[in-house]
């Protein structure tokens, strides 16, 4: 008997001490430190954005000159064999 109602003592403070926590740690509206740490997450996450983009512009313009060189080295190959079959031919 006495077990029982140690047990349901225990028992009934966890759950009043569970039910305290709950009514304390939530609320419907952030605080203001909770919004200006949204905030600053916002403007991170928007500086990032901007980086991305600027990087991938960057990586687009590197890529077409990459392009144009290897077009000029193909240009620039085909030139000097032709010039080798023109020598080699004389």
């Amino acid at each position: 008997m006495r077990e029982t109602i140690k047990s349901y003592l225990i028992k009934g403070l966890a759950l009043c001490m569970l039910s305290s926590l709950s009514f304390v740690a939530c609320t419907k509206h952030p605080n203001q430190q909770q919004l200006q740490a949204l905030e600053e997450a916002r403007q991170a996450a928007a500086a990032a954005e901007a980086t991305l983009a600027q990087k991938r512009s960057e990586r687009d313009a590197l890529l077409r000159q990459l392009e144009e060189k290897k077009t000029a080295l193909k240009k620039a190959q085909d030139e000097k064999a032709a010039v080798a079959a023109r020598l080699g031919n004389n």
